[in-house]
């Protein structure tokens, strides 16, 4: 084989590898087959259900807490108030020296007959509707015991209020005697008595015409 003849060899010998190479380039580059489309999902699947909406805050409850703060201020006041004023009347607000309202602005009440008998004394809500005696009245001792622990004890009762000691309303007592009903004095005797009549004088003669006499 002439010097010619292997010179061409060699070089179709390169040429075709670089063309191979080239070519496995290009495969290489080429992308990648995509796969096959994914099934879609739902539309109600795919939509997300909303969050549900906040809920307003419950207005009793804040009616609650203002009326226990309302009231706890006016016991707590009572309870400072009663270590210097023992046996005074049942107090109200004005001698309280507070202005206790409720949530709807009325003035609470005071009282020391209408609480339960633990309660020294018990704060009394109008309610909305402002009417005492009315069914939506609140009272301070159906609240907790932040509030009714302020005024824990026997009922509060003034000095005027209290009976004697071992005398009681309705009953007599050893030392107080049973009274007896007054009885009526004799009429008053008549200053001038009638006057009798002098006896006549005795006749000298009898009822026949007999002197008497001798």
């Amino acid at each position: 084989m002439g010097r010619g003849m292997q010179v061409a060899v060699l070089g179709a010998v390169v040429a075709g590898s670089l063309g191979g190479s080239l070519a496995a380039l290009a495969v290489t580059a080429e992308p990648p087959a995509r796969s096959p489309a994914q099934p879609s999902i739902s539309s109600a699947t795919a939509i997300a259900p909303p969050p549900p909406a906040p809920q307003p805050p419950d207005p009793r409850a804040a009616t609650n807490n203002s009326m226990t703060h309302a009231m706890r201020a006016v016991l707590a006041r009572f309870a400072a108030w009663s270590r210097d004023h023992a046996g005074e009347p049942c107090p109200d607000l004005a001698a309280l020296g507070i202005a206790g309202r409720d949530p709807w602005g009325h003035p609470l009440r005071l009282t020391c007959t209408d609480q339960p008998a633990d309660q020294r004394i018990g704060a009394i809500s109008q309610g909305p509707d402002g009417v005492a005696g009315s069914d939506d009245d609140l009272t301070s001792w159906t609240l907790g015991r932040e509030v009714t622990e302020l005024v824990r004890g026997p009922r509060w009762q003034s000095a005027s209020a209290t009976p004697p000691a071992g005398r009681r309303r309705g009953s007599a007592t050893a030392s107080s005697p049973t009274r007896r009903p007054p009885v009526a004095p004799p009429p008053p005797a008549a200053r001038n008595p009638p006057e009798l009549a002098p006896p006549s004088p005795a006749s000298d003669a009898s009822a026949d015409d007999i002197p008497m006499r001798r």
